[in-house]
């Protein structure tokens, strides 16, 4: 087994191409209707603030009266992930070839051009009391794991609470800062759930149905504690684990269980793992992959998306809003990047917009803390007058050689900046040569992600580089990166002010009053600089011609099950 994780990207490629014969079966009868995922009963209107638009390549795919049943998806990915347990470190290269197993409460809805509407996965219908405060989900009947076991109300309480109140041994999920404002998790009956907050929420619907906020199976959690292991993938969703072979594949077959009738359409998705870069292009180029990779440090480059359009009739290369962007995060707690004067100059030292052109190759967005383009964040004009973001550079520059000065680092110093290699290296090639500009030396030490993990946890650092990728626009997704003591909260940052100031934005539900403590919570991020943001990322996807009924998510972490995706002929 050791010696398959160490084979090169063009072992998965011989691999795929001897398998591209015998993997697409004969199409199954065209179905009379094309089902769809129901849609919930909601006695509460949910607002959700508008996502960054999107922008499609101009070769839209031809129209298709009926879905087609059969076929296998094959789909590039750049690396094995860490582990396989979604409560764990929910890492893109996870949730990228997980996503089709597992099913959330709720979901957002997978159908092209309406990604940020919320609707039913397991609850069929939910009712939120007058006050605000409870929330009681009724489930589907007759669900069941993958593993033939009846999923119950049960499996969702556990799921949250474990979340919410994890064991000692297990480290706290990233997303234990997402429920904080829960008080009490229920289940009347073994298909209702029911949860009480401590305050009326202006976002809890929506982090039911982030991407992330999948339900586990209690019975596998409770015999094996974790579900690391790649045979413990057991879901209700529309795909079941087959096999995986670390550095090669990892392959999901159709659930012929799935709750909701006729989908999945697809016999099965085969995610190919491909390191290089180049070589997850060719891939796709000489179509034997359908979908190019998803998440840093794989989205095609501007060159490799023109090459689609101009030479690969019918695919597309999408661009859509990754919802992540990527920055350095000085360790607070440690010299020199404990004295706001160090963490200001390198601020002053960054180029943006350098860096939507050079690392973004004209993709991406200027941005602070907050999804650049909603109306939650500081508009573009106001933000290019702050320090860091002006142009020219020359005044930013000079204050912050002068900063340094001050510090007592008027030659510069010297640091070690951690790199998740394959990831960010690009990135932080670029943050390396902003921060040399005005004398700071940063050695760029390049880790596995499991290794580069474990030295934030230990505090063994001293500055990294990070992209904080979102589940969707709204601000309340970024508190976890910021509040104290959350998991996602790696630079050691904690401010009570700011933690008290996401708690109130979380709970006011007056929309202007929301948008003022809001406001007030990115400047204070903006001035403290707990991560100095770069720049906001475009990802770019290429999708085959064959593909059809799909699109890139709102962010990352969203559709990524492929339930109702489904390939032509």
């Amino acid at each position: 087994m050791q010696s398959e994780k160490m084979l090169l990207p063009t072992t998965a490629l011989t691999m795929l191409g001897l398998l591209w014969a015998s993997c697409v079966p004969a199409a199954s009868p065209t179905p009379t209707s094309k089902p769809a995922v129901p849609a919930p009963k909601v006695e509460t209107p949910v607002s959700k603030p508008p996502a960054p638009a999107a922008a499609p390549s101009p070769s839209p795919k031809p129209a298709t009266a009926e879905p087609r049943y059969g076929g296998t998806l094959k789909v590039a990915q750049r690396g094995d992930p860490p582990h396989f347990d979604p409560m764990l470190s929910p890492t893109i290269a996870l949730f990228a070839i997980v996503g089709g197993i597992y099913s959330g409460i709720l979901q957002h809805d997978p159908t092209p051009g309406k990604n940020e509407n919320i609707i039913a996965d397991l609850a069929e219908k939910w009712v939120i009391s007058p006050d605000g405060k409870v929330y009681t989900f009724y489930f589907r009947k007759g669900v069941k794991w993958h593993d033939g076991k009846p999923f119950t109300a049960e499996d969702a309480r556990y799921t949250y609470d474990r979340i919410k109140n994890p064991p000692p041994k297990l480290i706290p999920p990233s997303r234990q800062s997402l429920l904080e404002g829960v008080d009490k998790i229920e289940t009347p009956d073994e298909n209702t759930l029911k949860i009480t907050l401590t305050d009326p929420s202006a976002v809890f619907l929506g982090t039911a149905a982030m991407g992330r906020m999948v339900v586990q199976p209690r019975h596998i959690m409770e015999a094996k504690f974790d579900m690391r292991k790649e045979d413990d993938s057991v879901g209700t969703g529309p795909f079941r684990f087959k096999r995986f072979v670390p550095g090669v594949l990892y392959e999901l077959v159709k659930n012929p269980d799935y709750f909701v009738r006729g989908l999945p359409y697809v016999d099965g998705i085969q995610f190919y793992i491909i390191r290089d870069a180049s070589s997850r292009f060719a891939a796709f180029r000489t179509g034997q992959i359908d979908l190019t990779a998803v998440g840093r440090g794989t989205y095609l480059s501007a060159s490799e998306a023109e090459a689609v359009k101009r030479e690969m009739p019918g695919a597309v290369a999408y661009e859509y809003p990754a919802l992540s962007n990527f920055g350095l995060v000085p360790f607070f707690e440690k010299a020199p990047w404990s004295d706001f004067r160090v963490r200001q100059a390198a601020n002053l030292a960054i180029d943006r917009q350098a860096a939507i052109k050079v690392v973004g190759q004209g993709y991406g967005k200027v941005g602070g803390a907050l999804v650049p383009g909603t109306e939650w964040a500081i508009p573009e004009p106001e933000l290019v007058k702050r320090p860091g973001y002006r142009q020219p550079k020359d005044a930013d520059i000079a204050e912050a050689r002068k900063l340094l000065a001050e510090a007592g680092f008027a030659n510069g110093f010297k640091t070690q900046m951690i790199v998740r290699a394959g990831v960010d290296d690009v990135q932080s090639e670029f943050a390396q040569h902003e921060l040399r500009k005005v004398g700071i030396e940063a050695e760029m030490v390049r880790l596995e992600q499991s290794v580069w993990e474990a030295r934030l946890l230990k505090k063994d650092f001293e500055v990294f580089t990070q992209g904080n990728s979102l589940n969707e626009t709204d601000p309340d997704d970024i508190a976890r990166y910021y509040v104290s003591g959350s998991p996602s909260n790696r630079g050691w940052y904690s401010d009570p002010k700011v933690d008290d100031l996401f708690r109130r934005q979380r709970r006011t539900l007056d929309i202007a009053e929301r948008k003022k403590i809001v406001r007030e919570v990115e400047l204070k991020l903006l001035d403290e600089m707990p991560l100095i943001s770069i720049a906001w990322e475009s990802g770019i996807r290429g999708a085959s011609a064959r593909v059809r009924n799909w699109e890139p998510g709102l962010g990352n972490f969203n559709n990524n099950t492929f339930q109702a995706l489904w390939l032509a002929k």
